[in-house]
């Protein structure tokens, strides 16, 4: 489909999650998007794993930074 730009903005993919580390570290927050099942809705806090039910649509979302909880790494 069509799609429209937004002024002052550019879209690019980071190919890897040091890539996205670097960028956020040069450039500040970057935006990503997935995919969000049955369960997201549920959830709450702490990391969110999929774990049962169908694709509802897609999430977007604001990387600000990283980190980890029990050697389990987040966003």
């Amino acid at each position: 489909g069509d799609s429209q730009g937004i002024p002052g903005w550019t879209a690019y993919f980071l190919p890897s999650v040091s890539a996205i580390q670097r960028d956020i570290l040069k450039n500040g927050p970057v935006v990503a998007a997935f995919m969000a099942y049955e369960d997201f809705l549920q959830y709450k806090s702490g990391i969110y794993k999929h774990t049962a039910g169908a694709e509802v649509g897609g999430h977007v979302l604001k990387i600000i930074g990283w980190g980890s909880e029990n050697d389990v790494p987040f966003w």
